[in-house]
């Protein structure tokens, strides 16, 4: 399908059943994925949004094996594989000689291994495709009310704790030193729901590029801004945009969606990184007032 230019497409977001739905799950994804986003880059976690994305592959494949494209399967199988290695390499850097980068590199690489073959061992080729990069535009409307469900509950989760959890994450040494105990269920707890939202994400566009939609947004926005809220409220609006304006350009180019909204997010990321106050261009050239003589 075809247009003779972009904004034609617009109109069958909203008219179209199966584009709504579509638009309408990653939208909502966007805009839940986005504080998970934020948080892992405040901590200097990002990689462990790389490594949950591969974590949940295993989990993933388990349930398909046993029952195919079955939501429930699928969704048990990603939440129970991602929250287990989440909490596995979250347990050995706070427990280990190990920094959190190293653990999650381990069980990282582990989890991809352990996904693909599982994955390649019985699945027909469509089958692998559609787990690893999503086929957005057949969600029916059960997988859309999970996706609403788990961001729903994350949003929920995160400004219910809010105060537990930025105490955990910005100053972790003094939570831990007053109550160890409280500090390591906020952590657990907020691993859990990044995996959870991870797992909604992957419903839409996979498990490799489901990534791009929790940690490209986040990543833009710290450019733009560098305090907390503006950055929450930034990455939500880029993520829900740019997943519509990728969402557009495949129809107009006739590509596949999950691959056209991650390069979107990839190109706002890119010209962010040049142009935004924050990024290379800023820096090399400040303004005169902000000059130091």
């Amino acid at each position: 399908m075809a247009f003779a230019a972009p904004w034609e497409a617009l109109p069958l977001l909203l008219t179209d059943p199966w584009l709504r739905q579509a638009w309408l799950a990653l939208a909502v994804a966007a805009l839940a994925a986005a504080p998970c986003g934020v948080l892992l880059v405040t901590r200097r976690m990002s990689l462990m949004g790389d490594a949950m994305s591969h974590a949940i592959l295993p989990g993933v494949a388990t349930g398909y094996l046993l029952a195919g494209f079955s939501l429930p399967a699928i969704t048990a199988g990603g939440l129970v594989a991602g929250v287990a290695v989440a909490w596995a390499a979250g347990w050995a850097s706070r427990n280990t000689a190990l920094f959190e980068d190293a653990t999650l590199a381990g069980f990282q690489l582990s989890a991809l291994a352990l996904g693909i073959l599982l994955i390649t061992a019985q699945g027909n080729p469509t089958d692998v495709m559609h787990l690893l990069f999503g086929s957005v535009l057949a969600l029916d409307r059960a997988t859309l009310g999970f996706i609403v469900a788990i961001a729903a509950l994350t949003l929920l989760t995160l400004l219910v704790g809010r105060r537990m959890i930025a105490f955990e994450w910005f100053d972790a040494e003094t939570f831990r030193r007053l109550d160890p105990r409280a500090s390591a269920r906020t952590y657990y707890l907020t691993l859990a729901v990044i995996v959870a939202m991870m797992v909604a994400v992957f419903q839409a566009l996979g498990a490799l590029l489901g990534l791009t939609l929790l940690m490209l947004p986040a990543l833009t926005a710290r450019l733009w801004t560098n305090r907390l809220l503006p950055t929450f409220v930034t990455a939500a609006s880029i993520g829900t945009a740019g997943s519509t304006v990728g969402l557009c350009a495949a129809l107009v180019g006739d590509w596949p969606p999950g691959p056209a909204v991650a390069a979107t997010l990839s190109l706002g990321y890119l010209v962010s990184l040049l142009f935004a106050p924050y990024g290379l261009w800023r820096r090399r050239h400040p303004s005169p007032k902000h000059r130091v003589a």
